[in-house]
This record gives structure tokens, sequence and C-alpha cells, in this order.
């Protein structure tokens, strides 16, 4: 809502020329080609400054905006505009009597801030947030508002100025009018008073109502995450159940060696294992690296079929040890003369060349 000139100084003074050390510690001389350089840098379509309580480092909260900056003769004035009523109020009241400034290091505006008073707890405050940029100069200059004030202060009361307190149960009376409804320069408001507790109930309620959506966010995430992993779960065993009982259909897989083959795969695949204990890449051959429960696969996948469904003796019959030196010596003398030929690539072979040396 634009300004109204009668509600508030169309025109509010913020700095001068002169030799000024800033809240940061520095100092310099500022001249009349300073001010100038503010005032004409000064655009509210790339970057409006707020009306502040203080120097907030983040500009926020807003109590209004600096529509224009200009300078005039050895003062840097600065235009309001959409000011917060209750901050209007705070001000007409006399609780602000200075006006300052603060600037970036290339010497933009960054907000001006009124000083003197506590900030009110209004509702329907502007929020602001350019926390990145730091301000290069911050001043605290006695430019007091005294005339517009006592023109304010001989139209309230007589010139009597409000305590906090008064100016609190002002405020509180602003809010009520507010939610129903009405202008907050109206004076015939007989509603209710808001206490300081019935404002921190409030709060609390807030607070819990809050904290108890939050946590059923979080339990129902936490439902939903273990269902979905529970699914996942089931299908990775089914898979490698499937892929096992597939093996022992072809004779490749005895049923006692899947009781130890399969827990493997199974633990090997889990997302826990992701790790490196197992989950990881794992080099079968010379430079050839796939996943561990991929190179398991493919090493059952390749064995040559080796049950007979029938009951077999101990491997301590006749011929037995014979076997085994035949089988040592096919897979030594297969990787002597293949000398880049791994252990498990020399048993593939020898097995595929040789299948009744491997029957169990």
């Amino acid at each position: 809502m634009p300004l109204e000139h009668s509600d508030f100084p169309e025109w509010i003074e913020i700095f001068e020329t002169g030799t000024w050390t800033s809240k940061e510690g520095l100092t310099r001389e500022w001249t009349d080609t300073d001010l100038e350089e503010i005032a004409s840098s000064y655009d509210p379509n790339k970057f409006l400054a707020p009306l502040t309580i203080g120097h907030p480092e983040d500009n926020s909260p807003a109590y209004g905006w600096v529509d224009a900056l200009k300078k005039e003769g050895n003062k840097l004035l600065a235009r309001p505009r959409e000011v917060v009523e209750e901050f209007k109020e705070a001000v007409k009241k006399g609780l602000f009597r200075k006006i300052s400034m603060a600037v970036f290091p290339d010497m933009t505006l960054k907000h001006v801030g009124f000083l003197g008073g506590k900030a009110p707890a209004l509702k329907g405050l502007k929020p602001v947030f350019f926390g990145e940029k730091k301000a290069g100069w911050t001043f605290e200059m006695d430019f007091s508002m005294e005339s517009w004030q006592q023109e304010s202060e001989t139209n309230n009361k007589g010139g009597t100025q409000m305590t906090i307190k008064e100016f609190l149960e002002e405020m509180k009376g602003l809010f009520s009018k507010a939610e129903k409804g009405l202008s907050p320069d109206t004076h015939t408001d007989t509603g209710p008073r808001f206490t300081e507790a019935d404002v921190q109930a409030k709060v609390k309620e807030a607070k819990d109502l809050a904290f108890a959506e939050t946590e059923k966010i979080r339990k129902e995430k936490e439902e939903s995450d273990k269902k979905l992993k529970d699914i996942e779960t089931k299908a990775r065993k089914d898979g490698i159940a499937v892929f096992c009982e597939g093996l022992c259909k072809e004779g490749k897989l005895t049923p006692a060696l899947r009781k130890i083959i399969e827990p493997v795969m199974i633990h090997i695949s889990s997302p826990l294992d992701a790790r490196g204990d197992g989950g990881g890449l794992i080099e079968f051959s010379e430079g050839i690296k796939k996943p561990a429960l991929d190179g398991i696969k493919d090493f059952l996948t390749e064995l040559p079929k080796v049950v007979t469904f029938r009951e077999v003796a101990g491997g301590g019959g006749p011929g037995a040890g014979s076997d085994d030196e035949k089988k040592k010596h096919l897979i030594g003398a297969y990787m002597e003369k293949n000398k880049k030929a791994s252990h498990r690539e020399a048993v593939i072979t020898v097995a595929k060349e040789n299948p009744d040396l491997f029957k169990v």
C-alpha cells in the first residue's frame, strides 16, 4: 500500500559528510562525492534496502523499504515506503529517536536502521535475507526525528509519551483489531487483550503440533523404508534361490553344496556388503573386474555336469588318490603352458576336458 506522507515523513536523514568511525572500527572522511555516489547507485529494482531495527546482519525483519535516496546539502536522505503500521505507531510514540545506515563494501545501501528501542513483536512483517553479503560500513548517527515526533506526540494524549509496557499493551490491542478486520488507527476497540501467558500458550501449542506432525512423517517414512527394504530383500533371495535351483536341475550343483553356496551369495548381494567386504568389484582374472555375486554366478554356470543322482561312496575309495593326482597334474600342466591363466580358469578348462575326473 502506498505510503501516506501524513503517516510517516516523506524523507528522513540517514547520513552526512564528515570524518566518521564505523561500528567495524573503520575511520575515513566522507565527502559530498561519496554521498552522491551512494545516492546515485541505489536502484530499488535491483536491491530493495529494508527499514530495520538496529543493524541485523541478515537485514531481517523488514519494517518497511527505502524507495529512493537523494543528497540534499551535506546530508543523505532516504524516502520510505510500505512501512508496517505497528512500526509507524512505535516511531510516533518516540521509541526510536536515532536513525543510521549500513552500506556494502561497494558503497551501495544495505539498510536503514532505527535505534533506541526494542523491536515490537509484530505480525505480518516482511522478511528478507541477504546474509551472504556483509556490510562494509555501519554507522550510528544521531539523526533524530524529534520535530516530526513532537508533532505526533502533541496529537497523542496531549504530548504524553508511552512507557514500554503501555506500548506493548497497545500492540496487543492492534493485533486484536487486525484479526477482526478493523483499522489499526481505530481507537474504539473493546475486544479482549492478549496476555503474555496467552501468547506463550499459543506458541507452545503451535510447537507441539509441529513436533507431532514431524514425528508422524518420520515414523511413516521409517515404515515405508522398512517395507521397501523387505520387498527388495525377498526379491534378491528369491532370485538367488531360482538360480541355484536351476543349477541343481542341470546337475551342476548338489543339494548339499547348495546349502553352503546359497547363503554366501545372499550375504554378498546384501546392500550392507557395499562396504567392500564382498559387494565391491573383484578381479577374477587379469584385467577383468566384476561384482562378486556376478563372478560367483559365472563360475557356477560354467561348471560341467558332475552330479549323479545316486548314493556314492566317500572320497577314500579305490582309485580316489590317483584321480586327485591326475587332476592336479593336468591343472598344473595347463597353468605351466598358459602362464597368464588363473587357477580358476585352469580348473574350469580341465573339468570341461575331463568330466569323468570331477564326478561326485
